[in-house]
């Protein structure tokens, strides 16, 4: 099915003034430009437990309602953002749905140890039998969920932000600070931070740590080398650090912050676990292994060559990036 005969796609996702779903706006942005590359007319309808929204729909973190809420007529093709607004929606007999998972929900709190959304594996594979085909940002949640999964299709678009600044140079800045962290308020977030303060406590030199965002304010004893900005652009953020510091071990979020550093020309000191679930070839180093990081991170901080080798890999992360976004257009277009 050409362009010429589609007329019209409808791309459902929360407002984009929803302060819940702060990290996820570039993710909503980049599909929603994929769809207007392949559509006379893309139409972004808010859905929310709100009046507000475009149309109103429930849902709860732990359980779906099983309250359902009847989705817009006369589209040719629905984008779904969420499981759990998926699972609340019914569509046009035959209708094609695509869904953006964003997260992999399938008993998410017992994995994380966190408050979030949360399903067990029949409620995601009963979301699933509305849609044709599932949108991944991670590569192992790709795999994870075509293999539990096998009657839909599974495609796979990691994470980019919609202006590239080209890694040829990395950005000139007065640094302030050789580390930087930002992030929400969140169990994932405060137990990679911790992990972040333990090992630069090891360390012989005391670094200077900037920690940024929400997750900043849950900090009430900090050690005199850690600062704290919740309130800070990502531009001023990444002006002030050398590198990125991101020692997650779950892909949660993270692939946001890494592809934003890099993206603004700032090397991403992160684990092998987790640039191989993003799907991204970056340098990394053991999580595991505390003599490891110490060896790798002193080494390439002292011959400042860690960005030189990332610029490259971003770049060639890139290039995917814009390949599979052209596969993503293509089934789009059907």
């Amino acid at each position: 099915m050409s362009r010429s005969q589609i007329s019209k796609a409808c791309f459902i996702a929360p407002s984009p003034q929803a302060a819940s779903f702060g990290g996820s706006k570039n993710r909503f942005d980049q599909v929603f430009r994929i769809l207007k590359q392949t559509f006379e007319t893309v139409d972004w309808i808010s859905a929310g437990p709100t009046a507000e929204h475009d149309i109103q729909v429930k849902f709860s973190k732990k359980r779906s309602c099983g309250e359902m809420t009847i989705a817009p007529t006369g589209y040719a093709l629905y984008v779904v953002n969420y499981l759990f607004i998926l699972e609340a929606l019914e569509f046009p007999k035959d209708a094609r749905v695509v869904l953006d998972l964003h997260d992999d929900l399938i008993e998410r709190d017992e994995r994380l140890g966190a408050n979030w959304f949360t399903r067990e594996s029949s409620e995601v594979a009963s979301a699933l039998s509305k849609a044709e085909s599932v949108i991944h940002i991670s590569k192992v949640e790709h795999s994870h969920y075509a293999l539990q999964f096998p009657k839909i299709q599974h495609l796979f678009l990691p994470y980019a932000l919609r202006t590239q600044i080209h890694p040829s140079e990395q950005r000139v800045f007065e640094k302030r600070y050789e580390f930087g962290f930002i992030g929400t308020q969140n169990s994932v977030n405060a137990h990679s931070l911790s992990k972040a303060v333990q090992i630069l406590d090891l360390l012989d030199k005391k670094y200077e740590l900037l920690v940024a965002g929400a997750i900043s304010l849950g900090i009430t004893k900090k050690p005199q080398y850690l600062h704290t900005k919740s309130q800070i652009s990502l531009t001023n953020f990444y002006s002030l650090i050398k590198n990125l510091f991101v020692p997650h071990e779950s892909q949660s979020g993270a692939s946001t912050k890494i592809i934003e550093s890099l993206t603004y020309g700032v090397p991403v000191i992160t684990t092998k676990s987790l640039v191989n679930a993003i799907g991204i070839d970056l340098t990394s180093f053991d999580a595991n292994s505390h003599d490891c990081f110490e060896n790798w991170i002193l080494s390439a901080i002292s011959k400042n060559e860690l960005w030189q080798t990332q610029r490259a890999e971003f770049c060639s992360y890139l290039n995917e990036v814009e390949l599979l976004s052209d596969q993503l257009r293509d089934h789009f277009d059907g």
